[in-house]
């Protein structure tokens, strides 16, 4: 799939994938993968890292409230911007981007740290997991 076709997809779904996540509908988010995945994760405040495909924003705010310094992209606009509203008024441990994850291992400027794609996307295609790569 192209990354236009790609994004227009993932934004034709952003709307309502926010508004029913952040209702409580995605369950397996809240009870069993975002646990799953801070439970295995070390200490990390002052870290710096890049989540991939960050949606709406909710596991990203979940690290940075953990200490974490974040860079997040994610290919659709849409799931950005709810991102960015989430956090506004908020002081930030948070740079968001539209971005295409694919063939990058940071956003450009970003410095070095841990890559934390927590759900990857096959929608991107085969090259998606294998363009990704420790951000070191």
């Amino acid at each position: 799939m192209r990354h236009n076709e790609v994004r227009r997809y993932w934004n034709a779904n952003a709307e309502g994938w926010t508004r029913l996540s952040r209702a409580g509908y995605d369950v397996y988010r809240d009870h069993l993968n975002t646990p799953a995945f801070l439970d295995m994760l070390p200490d990390i405040a002052g870290l710096k890292g890049l989540d991939v495909g960050c949606g709406e924003g909710y596991n990203t705010r979940l690290l940075a409230q953990r200490g974490a310094q974040l860079a997040a992209v994610d290919i659709a606009d849409v799931f950005v911007r709810y991102a960015q509203q989430a956090q506004a008024g908020a002081p930030s441990r948070i740079d968001y981007a539209v971005a295409s994850a694919a063939g990058a291992s940071r956003p450009p400027g970003r410095p070095g740290g841990g890559l934390l794609p927590n759900r990857a996307r096959p929608q991107a295609g085969p090259d998606h997991l294998s363009s990704m790569k420790r951000s070191t």
